[in-house]
């Protein structure tokens, strides 16, 4: 898997820094490097901090959130909080617009 030091360093420091991984779990799985920040982890991350926020889940730092599917995470962190953060959907998708 051929990546830049850039995207793998900038990758990792929004893991440890911004969402509060332990190094050794994402050296541990080192997919979690290949996904675009922008895409992905960023857009994902804003809505574990909206429902963390609101007391609906217990931490942002879940290695499973980040390696769902797109419909897998959709089952998992949008359709069983409907009414207790009916903006999820609607952040997300401006998180991807600004990419």
């Amino acid at each position: 898997m051929a990546m830049s030091v850039k995207k793998l360093m900038a990758n990792m420091d929004y893991y440890v820094n911004k969402m509060g991984f332990d190094p050794l779990v994402i050296t541990a799985r080192p997919v979690l490097l290949a996904f675009s920040l922008d895409k992905r982890i960023m857009p994902r991350d804003a809505v574990l901090c909206v429902l963390l926020s609101k007391g609906l889940i217990e931490s942002r730092a879940s290695v499973q959130a980040l390696a769902l599917t797109n419909e897998g995470f959709q089952k998992k962190f949008f359709d069983p909080y409907k009414e207790e953060a009916p903006e999820l959907l609607q952040l997300f998708q401006e998180k991807l617009r600004t990419c």
